[in-house]
């Protein structure tokens, strides 16, 4: 293992050893979880999870989407199916993030905008398998917000000790009130990587402002 690996194995144990020392830990409540804004994504033989924010965007990772070639298949907790061509998705240049301009809006969701720590409640929920299971998680965020070096580069991520299953990535991650704190994009068997609420912002931010240059230019 290189001296990056061995960066990012020792940060995951430096967070995981954190969380053991917190004393006393609130989780969230995942019983409110907005379920239906979750969507499972399909692309050739892979798949992975996104979410809608309510305004007709699409959130997931980047790396679930990069592949896309012409079209990718979406599909809602209804069982409804939505065809996505690769023109609808914009990617980030520098964060592991992607957005989807689709049909569906869903219930409006709010992009918590305020500090996270650690110890901070959360809770996840996806459809990793099929519209009819759906796989939540509840844990706290471990580690102040970073960049980790590995096979791949994670910018503005944080960990957090969520346990995640295969096809959960791009998923959401919620706070006590269903606000969107992060994004997963990677795992390490109780530890989860997520790109956190303040990368998420930034990235919208920056989308916007890019479509509304490319309107104007137009």
């Amino acid at each position: 293992m290189d001296d990056k690996g061995w960066t990012v194995w020792a940060t995951i144990w430096i967070a995981l050893t954190v969380l053991l020392f917190i004393g006393v830990v609130s989780y969230a409540d995942i019983t409110t979880a907005p379920v239906d804004n979750v969507v499972r994504l399909a692309i050739g033989s892979s798949s992975g999870t996104g979410f809608l924010l309510g305004d007709g965007r699409m959130i997931t990772a980047k790396h679930v989407v990069q592949q896309c070639e012409m079209v990718m298949m979406a599909k809602y907790s209804d069982g409804t199916l939505e065809i996505i061509k690769k023109e609808q998705i914009r990617m980030s240049d520098n964060y592991d993030i992607a957005v989807i301009e689709v049909k569906r809006k869903g219930k409006q969701l709010t992009i918590f905008d305020d500090d996270l720590y650690v110890g901070f409640p959360i809770y996840t929920i996806s459809m990793p398998f099929s519209e009819d299971v759906r796989f939540g998680s509840v844990g706290v965020i471990g580690s102040k917000r970073t960049t980790l070096e590995g096979r791949y580069t994670w910018r503005g991520v944080r960990m957090a000790d969520i346990h995640v299953v295969g096809g959960m990535s791009g998923g959401p991650v919620f706070n006590n009130d269903d606000q969107v704190v992060g994004i997963i994009v990677a795992s390490s068997q109780t530890i989860a990587v997520i790109v956190d609420n303040k990368t998420i912002l930034e990235f919208l931010d920056e989308t916007k402002t890019k479509q509304t240059k490319e309107v104007q230019g137009n």
